[in-house]
């Protein structure tokens, strides 16, 4: 920072004729002494003013390189959970809390040195103590949500619209929790779908009569299969519908199927967003419709009976719950009531076939 000093003239004292040379030099020695000190008082003011500036200045450096660094931070602890979850680590909360915190000295460890190289104890000390409460709020966060994820392992199937449930079949199945992890993977794919075109129907989009609109996943349903994808929540939720379709074959004693094609969408609701009365598909050869829930707040999916929804129509409520799995007739009807959660709605939604229909469907028999 340049300072400037400022310039005042130095006031010559008056000299009378007859003064002495002697009373001239005192005189001249106390106005010099005075302007002096004058000058040095100015120099004192500004040198205070320059270390107000450079303080001011340096705090400043330091904020700006902590904020950097606390963003790094943020991305390099998301990074982390993501790949905790993709790699199918979070087995229980123990082994979750002990991944944790190895990451966390590990990250903490690898700031502290790039600070030290830096030469950098002051903004050190700031950074350290915003550190914990950076990290340790979403590990609270975390090990809350794999206690849910074992409470999420309970799930029910239903044929009819939950008219029969096979609760004992179910609880020898994977358990459910694969089915919550899936919704981060879904909703980084939402954006990929988007950019597909609409399914088109009578020379228009159609959205399946869903009423979630064109700038939907719903209204690409035939464009892409979510069974197809290699994630490996995606392939035990494919192993969860083969299972659950057997069990009702077996529960009911029917003949075991030779084939089986199945068609998958994914529908993502949002606040105040709901699903219209509609139906699966129509085709002859599709004779099952179903639906995975994978991420929901007190919603539920209404079903109608096919042979009495018209003068007093019978209606089956079906609290959504995560990893429940229904499985239903196609000819059903069925919607949802409004989402009024934070948080996205998220469910799976495939039709079931005994022969394939199109080249979108995957083979699970």
């Amino acid at each position: 920072m340049a300072i400037k000093i400022p310039r005042g003239e130095i006031q010559m004292p008056s000299v009378a004729r007859n003064t002495n040379m002697m009373d001239l030099a005192t005189v001249g020695s106390r106005s010099a002494t005075s302007s002096l000190s004058s000058l040095a008082s100015t120099l004192f003011e500004l040198d205070k003013v320059n270390k107000a500036h450079n303080e001011k200045v340096r705090n400043q450096e330091i904020i700006n390189k902590n904020t950097e660094n606390k963003s790094l931070l943020t991305s390099d602890k998301d990074d982390f959970i993501f790949n905790l979850k993709e790699n199918g680590k979070l087995n229980t909360e123990g082994d979750y809390q002990k991944s944790y915190e190895k990451w966390a000295n590990d990250t903490l460890n690898k700031y502290q040195k790039k600070y030290e190289n830096e030469k950098d104890q002051e903004a050190w000390d700031r950074f350290k103590s915003d550190f914990y409460s950076i990290v340790n709020v979403d590990a609270k966060k975390e090990m809350r949500d794999t206690r849910n994820k074992k409470i999420l392992a309970k799930a029910e199937v239903n044929h009819d619209a939950g008219i029969q449930s096979f609760k004992n079949d179910i609880d020898k199945l994977p358990v459910s929790e694969n089915i919550f992890l899936a919704k981060d993977y879904l909703l980084k794919k939402e954006k990929d779908l988007l950019k597909l075109p609409n399914t088109i129907k009578q020379n228009k989009y159609s959205d399946g009569y869903t009423g979630l609109g064109k700038n939907s996943t719903t209204s690409r349903y035939d464009k892409y299969n979510v069974l197809k994808w290699d994630n490996k929540e995606i392939s035990l939720i494919k192993k969860q519908i083969i299972s659950f379709h057997n069990s009702i074959l077996k529960k009911f004693n029917f003949q075991p199927v030779e084939a089986l094609y199945a068609q998958c969408w994914v529908n993502i609701m949002r606040k105040g967003q709901s699903i219209k009365p509609h139906l699966h598909s129509v085709s002859p050869n599709c004779y099952f419709g179903g639906h995975i829930c994978v991420q929901a707040e007190d919603t539920s999916t209404y079903y109608i009976n096919p042979i009495n929804q018209i003068s007093d129509p019978e209606t089956f409520k079906s609290k959504n719950e995560i990893g429940k799995i229904t499985i239903f007739q196609n000819n059903m009807p069925h919607y949802t009531d409004t989402h009024v959660g934070n948080k996205e709605r998220i469910t799976i939604a495939f039709d079931l076939s005994l022969i394939k229909q199109s080249d979108n469907e995957i083979k699970l028999i």
